[in-house]
This record gives C-alpha cells, sequence and structure tokens, in this order.
C-alpha cells in the first residue's frame, strides 16, 4: 500500500517560504528520493529539531536519527533505508504542508528552467532577490556560501547573502545595499540535486541606476531590501518597530560609502567622524546605532530617497537645493519635478526624470511624490504588525517625510505611537505644488495639520522635537518656518553638541540623528532644575529614545521645554542631562 509523507515547511530566519508566487507547497508534489537514501532533509522555522515525529502508514512513531545543521538550517533526518514504494509521514508543531515522496530514482541531471533575472539583464530592480527554479528537487544542504556566489563585479566582493530553500526553487537575498547602475554575478557551481547530480551556471546582470525604499538593517550594516511577500530577515511583525528617514543629500552621489565603494553615499545607522573641532579627543569615533535597538527586540527600518534628495549644495551657489528636494516629499510636479541624480562611467553626476512608475506587489503602479512611494513600502511592510508600538523617525527634510508616512499608515489603519522629529527643517512660503485639500498651502502647515490629525486618531500619539544650533537659526539664504505652533504643542527640546566647533553648523545639525538614535542603548538621562546656580535634579527623566512614551506624553506641550546641560562635549549620549525651563505661558495647548 502506497504512503504518504506529509513534511512541515516551517520557516527559519536562513530558509523561509512565504512567496505567493511559488507553487504551494501542500499541492501533492511528488519528490523523488532515491532508493536505499537514508537522509531526508526539511526547513526548521524555529530552529530546532523541536517535535518532529515520523509516522508509518499504520500509525506508529518510527524511531529515527535528526539533527539541526546550523549553517543551513534544515533539520537532517535518517530514515531507514528506503525500497520502492516506501513512504513516511513527517509531522512538526502541529503544521503540514503536503508532498508525496516515491523512491524511484531519477538520475537525469538538473536544470534550471526559469530566473526572475535574466543572464545578461540590465536594468534590474536594486537589491532584488534571485529566483530561480529547477526540474528537480535540489538537496539543501549543498546550498551554501561556497556554492552560491553573488559577486560585485567592480570590487570584485562577495556580498553576503541568504538563501530561501524551497525544494526545486531556491531565492538568493542580498543582505547589503547593492549599488545602483553596477554589475553583479550570481555564480552557482555544484549545488547537487537529492540523486547527487551536479549543476552549475552563472547570472550575470546590471542594476538600474535609481535605488529607493525601505531597508530593515540588522548589526554591522547588514541589511535586507523589502520586498512584499519576501520574510525579511530582520522584521518580524510581533516586534516593535522604527523607520527612520534621512533629510537633504547634497552630493551623496559622488561619495563613498561604509564599503568603500565610490559614487555612492548614503546614510547608515552609524555615526563615522574624523573632525569633531570641539572635542578632537573624539575623532575616530565609530559607532553603529542600532544594535541597542535590536538587542531589546526592535525592528530598525530605514525609508531610503537619497536620489531624489541629491540636489546641489549651498557651496554651489544654489539655495534652491533645500526647496527642491522639499518639493518632491509632496509632489513630482515640484520645482524640479521627479529627477534623481546618477553618476556616468566617468563619475561625472548628472540628472535623470523618473517616469514615476514601479512594479510593486505584482502591479505596475504610478506614484505621485517621495511620500507616495515609500508608504506603499511602510504600509505593506507593518499592516500585520501587532505589537503596538510603531514608531516614526525623521531628520532635518526628513521630518517632512515620515509625517506623510505616519498620515499614509493612519490612513490605512496603522497605528503609530510615537514621532520624532530631529532637527526639523520646513522652508516658509505658500507652495503651489501643494494641493488645496485644507491641510495648508505651507509645508510646515501641513506637517503640523498631520500631527494635530494623527493625534486625534491615537491620543496616545508622543511627539518630540530635538533642536540643535544650526536649524533653530535656520538655514543660510533660505527663508525657514520656525513652525511654533508644532513647537509648542509637542515635547521640545534643545541639543548642545558642544564637540563640534560653533562654525561646524553642519556636524551639529547631522549630530542629532546620531545621537538619538545611540541613546537607545543608554537609561533615560536625568531632568534637572537650575537656580541661581543650584542644580536640583526632579527625579523625573529627561528626553531620549530610551524615555518611555507615558513620559514623552506628560512633557508635551507649551508649559515647559529642556535644554541639554550635561553631555554637551560627549558624542556619547550616555552622560546627558536636561534642564527643564518654563516657556510663555500665553501658549496654550493645541491638542
Amino acid at each position: 500500500m502506497k504512503k504518504s509523507i506529509t513534511a512541515v515547511i516551517l520557516v527559519l530566519l536562513l530558509f523561509v517560504i512565504t512567496l505567493p508566487s511559488c507553487n504551494d507547497i501542500d499541492d501533492g508534489s511528488t519528490v523523488s528520493i532515491p532508493e536505499n537514501s537514508n537522509v531526508f532533509s526539511i526547513p526548521s522555522e524555529d530552529g530546532t529539531v523541536g517535535d518532529l515525529v515520523i509516522i508509518d502508514s499504520d500509525g506508529n512513531s518510527v524511531n529515527v536519527e535528526t539533527s539541526l545543521n546550523t549553517e543551513t538550517g534544515l533539520i537532517d533526518i535518517n530514515l531507514p533505508a528506503l525500497t520502492q514504494g516506501d513512504s513516511f509521514t513527517i509531522q512538526k508543531s502541529g503544521q503540514a504542508d503536503t508532498y508525496v515522496a516515491v523512491t524511484s530514482a531519477d538520475n537525469t541531471s538538473p536544470q534550471l528552467i526559469s530566473g526572475n533575472i535574466a543572464n545578461g539583464a540590465q536594468d534590474v530592480e536594486v537589491n532584488l532577490p534571485v529566483d530561480l527554479s529547477f526540474s528537480k528537487v535540489m538537496d539543501g544542504s549543498s546550498i551554501n556560501g561556497t556554492t552560491v556566489v553573488l559577486k560585485e563585479i567592480k570590487y570584485n566582493r562577495t556580498v553576503p547573502v541568504r538563501f530561501i530553500y524551497n525544494y526545486d526553487r531556491i531565492i538568493v537575498i542580498p543582505r547589503m545595499k547593492l549599488q545602483q547602475n553596477l554589475e553583479y554575478k550570481l555564480a552557482v557551481n555544484g549545488i547537487k540535486d537529492i540523486t547527487g547530480q551536479l549543476l552549475s551556471f552563472e547570472v550575470n546582470y546590471k542594476n538600474r541606476d535609481l535605488d529607493y525604499g525601505l531597508y530593515f538593517f540588522g548589526k554591522y550594516g547588514e541589511c535586507e531590501k523589502y520586498f512584499p511577500g519576501i520574510q525579511n530577515a530582520f522584521y518580524n511583525d510581533s516586534k516593535p518597530t522604527m523607520i527612520y528617514a534621512h533629510g537633504w543629500q547634497a552630493n551623496a552621489v559622488t561619495k563613498s560609502d561604509y564599503y568603500g565603494r565610490s559614487f555612492y553615499g548614503y546614510e547608515q545607522f552609524f555615526w563615522e567622524e574624523d573632525d569633531f573641532k570641539g572635542q578632537t579627543k573624539y575623532n575616530g569615533l565609530r559607532q553603529f546605532t542600532n544594535h541597542s535597538w535590536i538587542d531589546k527586540g526592535w525592528n530598525t527600518g530605514f525609508v531610503y530617497w537619497q536620489q531624489f534628495a541629491d540636489e546641489p549644495a549651498l557651496a554651489q551657489g544654489n539655495v534652491g537645493g533645500v526647496h527642491d528636494a522639499e518639493a518632491k516629499i509632496w509632489s513630482f510636479q515640484g520645482y524640479k519635478g521627479s529627477r534623481y541624480r546618477v553618476v556616468d562611467s566617468s563619475g561625472s553626476a548628472y540628472y535623470k526624470n523618473w517616469d514615476c512608475r514601479l512594479n510593486f506587489n505584482g502591479d505596475v503602479v504610478t506614484v505621485d511624490s517621495v511620500g507616495r512611494l515609500l508608504s506603499l513600502y511602510v504600509n505593506n511592510a507593518l499592516k500585520n504588525n501587532v505589537s503596538g508600538n510603531i514608531r516614526f523617525v525623521g531628520h532635518s527634510l526628513g521630518n517632512q517625510v515620515v509625517n506623510n508616512l505616519m498620515k499614509y499608515a493612519f490612513d490605512a489603519g496603522i497605528t503609530v505611537n510615537r514621532i520624532a522629529l530631529l532637527d526639523p527643517a520646513w522652508t516658509s512660503g505658500d507652495k503651489n505644488y501643494l494641493p488645496n485639500d485644507g491641510y495648508g498651502k505651507w509645508v510646515g502647515e501641513r506637517c503640523r495639520n498631520f500631527i494635530f490629525e494623527s493625534k486625534n486618531r491615537n491620543s496616545n500619539l508622543a511627539v518630540e522635537i530635538y533642536h540643535t544650533t544650526g536649524m533653530n537659526i535656520g538655514i543660510a539664504g533660505l527663508a525657514v518656518d520656525t513652525n511654533d505652533a508644532l513647537t509648542n504643542a509637542a515635547a521640545d527640546f534643545n541639543a548642545a553638541p558642544w564637540y563640534y566647533s560653533s562654525t561646524q553648523l553642519d556636524g551639529k545639525h547631522n549630530s542629532i540623528r546620531n545621537s538619538y538614535i545611540w541613546s537607545f542603548e543608554f537609561q533615560p538621562p536625568a531632568e534637572v532644575t537650575i537656580s541661581w546656580w543650584k542644580r536640583s535634579a526632579t527625579g523625573k527623566m529627561g528626553p531620549s529614545a530610551s524615555t518611555p512614551d507615558w513620559r514623552m506624553r506628560e512633557m508635551m506641550g507649551p508649559k515647559y521645554e529642556w535644554t541639554q546641560v550635561e553631555g554637551r562635549y560627549t558624542p556619547s549620549p550616555s552622560d546627558d542631562q536636561w534642564e527643564r525651563k518654563s516657556k510663555d505661558t500665553s501658549w496654550f495647548s493645541l491638542w
């Protein structure tokens, strides 16, 4: 009597099967197992063998040896030697994705039958996973960093990758930001099917010249771009989530990144500084700032729009660069449309116009702004988050990005619990690219109204605003909206990064994005009051990323503001103290 094998296909960070585009595992697919073979492997969801059992056709448990291969994430099962027609049922954790196994050996060589990236392909989406399907079931234990290698051809650098193993299908996921307009080679050399037949081939391709979207970061800069339908190794729906947005990125495409790749400047959760003119002893700082978030169980996401934000710097005689980058957050019909900056083969930077269309989740979508573009990724990623703890953080112009993301999130039924605006920038004046929809024609006014509306949707929303010396006095040559109505309704803090000199306004402005994220590592700082040169601790917490939401809400409103009085000469937030000061009591709460 023919017996069936019911295999549980479970999810592990290294081996996940979540793509709706793949053939369902429970469709009764026939898997060939060679006669007299006694090793069978299945993926493990939780990284353990757990309660796995083998049942014969009579319902009896079969005693077998099982072991977890920590390199591949597969559970290896030592079955009794199989003969023609034998079969077993494999059960684990009460779940089952079913397929039927037979023992007739198939000694034909495996073939690559399809892939989402053709050999020689151009204009491939940056960080797109390589999805490969085969004519036979492959041996999962043969798929590793030696047999499947992704390389940057220009730098001859091996890219760290993760594999999704799905029997006759493999997905290769890059675990670092790949560079736009660069050539890559996926070399597959000596993977085996379950009969031991070998397969080798290459896929050469070139990335498109534009990248954007949501990346989730692990430690030491390792990251995965978010794609709908693919379980991201650095994101879990059960965990609280912090999403960060960068600001203006003048000349980013002409700089080098953390890995030394030229013409590829971008921010990440990393503080690197060799020019603390205020306190030179701290030069050489190298600090990954998101590690404590991960250690405390958080997802850490980063939305990128750097090529759209790369508009000329003030030093290049173009004050309008800030205006031009800002406009794209709200509309691709603004001052410079949807243009983005790229570098040609000679290293010269120039601008191209984007058609505002992208393939997203199986559909061709047209977007009208950076805010709308990034919200596609953020909303899709967070739609099933059950943590009840979502925080958006935006630096400089990035505050306008996260304000848009928060509105789109609430519109989609996603609750945001906290928003941090780090040295927020808003240019003043009516903008003809903004709609007449009641939210206002000034960008600062719109952000304020988005926050007020969000506060009405979630009365527990915590709003914190941090200033540094630079943005408090404005941007040279620009009329800056101080947005007093919002500042006096939020929790209002004045940081003092005196480890930069008085002339290093850029350094001070950028310091807050690093120190805020890093501050999550430490206990909340002390709040103090100062009277007649006497400093007194109030027993309450001052502001930081680790300050609880309830305390941040307590600090909101027009009554007080806080100024940093300790830790001003050290980049580390570990020694900070903040003085509470009374504000003009003529202000009233806008909540």
